[in-house]
């Protein structure tokens, strides 16, 4: 209903004054229709044709940065809308867009369906990174350079009142280009669980449905930046839960609304896709591979998933790192050991200090996490590969 409330096809006018600036508003296209069609007339081409204009409607009048908004029209008669809602329930739709962008894209293997959900899952990512701190959920976002086409500040002011709108910063990197930044945004927070719920349902669709190993070389390499982007997401909302004891909270620790708490079976949801993202993320790291984990004395929680083994007794959203050993400066009675590592992605080699954690050797492949404690930096957890 999103989709048609902004077709051009749409002519009934609400009453004047209502909505926005207090101007005519075009309202959902009549599908009364619909209620009067025999099913046995209605051919497969009828339905993809409706599909396909629903989709093309979409993108043309709907999405913005991926993040779906319903578009209004000042007059029935315009070819184009005059400006957007007030996106209360943007997060939403835009996770069940991306789950519905995903079936679309198995049916029909299109280059222009899978582009459009790399933009649902960019749109996921803009809607929790917004505000400086990965995994507080925005309900909406929209360029700053471009609030007019919002009615903003005019439409927003109960909203500004109530301390739910802010401006990002400008430094947020694009998960689609880490090379530049997202634009600055004005958003609104106050998310609760129908938001989580409407990211989380997209994000397990999509880690659930696409597979790189399924698709041509060019293919896969979007899918795989699409199934990149969606664990970036994941693992900062499970990140963000965690540190506010699973209750949903803006990046002040405000909250707004009584639907914030995650426990139970949405709970249980959460996890479960962040373990399935887990298991993507680490598959590499498969059984024939490790050999010896070390934990300087605690007890390593190792869970099995098919032959994929993985760590949870690290702080799993901050990924490891694949590192090659370039020397080792003995340790001292005074100093611990020293390691240099050229690391995967990094131009320069990174040293570490080492607590004799296992047997290391110049040209070793190792994959580490860096444990920063009073200012030095100290590898914490290894993972190596059988020669």
């Amino acid at each position: 209903m999103i989709v048609l409330a902004g077709s051009p096809a749409a002519c009934a006018l609400c009453p004047a004054g209502i909505g926005v600036g207090a101007v005519n508003v075009a309202c959902a296209e009549d599908l009364s229709y619909l209620l009067d069609l025999d099913p046995d007339e209605v051919s497969d081409q009828d339905l993809y044709d409706r599909a396909v204009m629903l989709e093309a409607n979409y993108q043309a009048y709907h999405c913005v940065n991926g993040i779906i908004w319903e578009a209004w029209y000042a007059d029935g008669s315009d070819a184009q809308p005059s400006y957007y809602g007030t996106g209360g329930d943007s997060a939403i739709f835009s996770g069940f867009y991306l789950a519905g962008a995903v079936y679309r894209f198995l049916t029909t293997r299109s280059p222009g369906d899978l582009a459009a959900v790399y933009e649902a899952a960019r749109g996921l990512h803009i809607l929790t990174h917004v505000s400086g701190i990965p995994g507080v959920i925005a309900r909406c976002a929209f360029p700053t350079a471009q609030a007019s086409q919002w009615h903003y500040p005019e439409a927003w002011q109960d909203r500004i009142a109530s301390g739910y709108v802010y401006k990002s910063p400008c430094d947020i990197p694009d998960i689609g280009n880490p090379s530049t930044y997202y634009p600055q945004m004005i958003y609104y927070t106050r998310a609760t669980r129908d938001q989580l719920t409407g990211i989380l349902y997209g994000i397990g669709v999509a880690l659930a449905e696409l597979d790189p190993h399924d698709y041509s070389v060019e293919t896969a390499g979007t899918v795989q930046k699409i199934r990149d982007i969606l664990h970036e997401v994941i693992r900062a909302l499970w990140g963000r839960l965690e540190t506010t004891g699973f209750m949903i909270k803006d990046h002040t620790g405000a909250t707004g609304s009584s639907a914030i708490m995650v426990s139970g079976l949405l709970k249980a949801q959460v996890l479960a896709v962040y373990r399935a993202s887990l298991a993507q993320r680490l598959g590499a790291f498969q059984k024939d591979d490790l050999v010896d984990v070390d934990f300087q004395g605690e007890e390593p929680n190792v869970m099995r998933m098919g032959m994929t083994y993985f760590v949870t007794a690290m702080r799993p959203y901050e990924p490891p790192e694949l590192g090659t050993v370039v020397k080792i400066q003995e340790k001292t009675e005074t100093t611990p050991a020293i390691v240099t590592l050229t690391v995967k992605g990094k131009d320069k080699p990174s040293t570490y200090y080492y607590e004799d954690l296992a047997k290391l050797e110049p040209g070793q492949q190792i994959w580490f996490r860096p444990l920063t404690n009073d200012g030095k930096d100290y590898l914490k957890f290894i993972w190596w590969k059988n020669e």
